[in-house]
């Protein structure tokens, strides 16, 4: 098994690049490398034999070359806090690097495309339990590029014949 983790330098990427390897898994990490945290991720990933591919899901070359060879693809990449970012910034990174890398890993053949997504295009004081098929309430550009990007996933996932999931985590934090 060789997982792709795009957003792999991160938080969330970083320990799930992690337990793939504790798993017995190749595992490529596809990330940014401007921010000390991380520039220590990615010395932490190496340590334990994680191949780390530098760069962004916004070139399409490079997102052909990650999947090279993938079985499954874990999508946590995104724009998310960026501050005095405009509209644009965020639509390259979660829309147009979304379809690259979905271009990328259905040419690829990936036997699954897991895209992560957020709790937050339900709304941010949403009354009663919010389940799978509640309506849908994105308040910011974010929000609404991880709507658009999970009607993506599962239109590319269904008529090219890629399983794929999506996950909408709420915020994460810990050690």
């Amino acid at each position: 098994m060789r997982l792709l983790v795009t957003g792999g330098t991160g938080f969330i990427g970083s320990h799930l690049a992690e337990a793939g390897r504790r798993r017995g898994a190749e595992v490529l990490v596809l990330g940014l490398t401007d921010r000390p945290e991380e520039r220590r991720n990615v010395e932490a990933l190496a340590r334990l034999g994680v191949e780390v591919l530098p760069g962004s899901i916004t070139e399409p070359e490079l997102c052909r070359r990650a999947v090279r060879g993938a079985t499954h693809v874990f999508h946590l990449a995104v724009a998310m806090r960026e501050g005095g970012k405009q509209d644009e910034f965020f639509e390259r990174v979660n829309l147009d690097g979304t379809r690259h890398l979905l271009e990328a890993a259905a040419d690829a053949g990936v036997a699954r495309f897991v895209h992560c997504s957020t709790i937050g295009i339900y709304g941010h004081r949403a009354p009663g339990i919010t389940r799978e098929d509640s309506p849908l309430a994105p308040g910011n550009v974010y929000e609404r590029t991880k709507v658009a990007s999970e009607r993506m996933v599962a239109e590319v996932g269904r008529t090219r014949g890629m399983p794929f999931v999506i996950l909408r985590p709420a915020d994460v934090y810990g050690p």
